[in-house]
């Protein structure tokens, strides 16, 4: 117990920021790092996501062991008292961009998917219709007495 206080006690570095606090931070991002990596190799992420992951991931490693230390500089900048608070700030303003561009791609992906939907139905009445004629044509030679050595056509319908 009596480690467990001096380690939350310690003294902060020059920067403001206990070293266990950057060291945690940093240790939390490789951890983040090494799920996308794991993900990008199972082909669980797209290319274009893996991309995007691995940008947000080594953006964190960097401001981690870097940028750690401007955070309290960033902080006092904009006025905020707290630096987590300026942390904060600057994960929701990512994670918007984020939100933003994820809407673009499934917005996207509505438009080709209600385009594919229509081609589809299209291409379903023209068959169905090309269908129809076969058979007309068919029974009508049927009905004169005409046989056709042509076997019937297999379509989805029948």
């Amino acid at each position: 117990m009596h480690a467990l206080l001096n380690f939350a006690l310690q003294a902060p570095a020059a920067d403001g920021m206990p070293e266990h606090g950057q060291s945690l931070a940093f240790l939390v991002t490789v951890v983040i790092f090494a799920m996308v990596m794991g993900l990008v190799l199972k082909r669980k992420i797209t290319e274009r996501f893996a991309i995007l992951w691995m940008g947000i991931a080594f953006a964190l490693m960097i401001a981690a062991s870097i940028g750690y230390k401007y955070l309290f500089r960033i902080a006092k900048v904009f006025g905020i008292p707290n630096a987590p608070s300026a942390l904060f700030l600057l994960a929701i303003f990512g994670l918007t961009l984020l939100v933003i561009e994820l809407f673009t791609w499934v917005s996207k992906l509505n438009e080709r998917s209600r385009i594919l939907s229509q081609q589809l139905a299209i291409l379903r009445d023209e068959l169905e219709r090309e269908i129809a004629k076969n058979r007309s044509a068919h029974e009508a030679g049927d009905v004169i007495g005409d046989s056709d050595d042509e076997p019937p056509v297999k379509t989805l319908a029948n």
